[in-house]
């Protein structure tokens, strides 16, 4: 089993485990990087009736963004 087919099917799988157990269908999924994946994944997007979005990361600065926010967050339930 190719590498590409492995990551396609553990999506497909946590796919149709949310659905199941929210009973709600995955219309939107939003990808910082796929790289090699992209092709495959708007694929299975569109055999789905997902809509797929790819954001494109400048200079680390969506990495920066969100490792703050995580640390925000951490913080916060920390306290809590």
């Amino acid at each position: 089993m190719s590498q590409n087919f492995g990551v396609l099917d553990l999506f497909v799988k946590w796919k149709n485990l949310m659905e199941k157990q929210n009973g709600r269908k995955i219309n939107v999924l939003q990808f910082d990087h796929v790289g090699e994946y992209k092709d495959r994944f708007l694929q299975v997007g569109q055999n789905n009736g997902i809509c797929i979005h790819f954001t494109i990361e400048k200079h680390g600065v969506t990495k920066e963004m969100n490792h703050s926010l995580l640390e925000k967050v951490w913080c916060l339930l920390f306290n809590t």
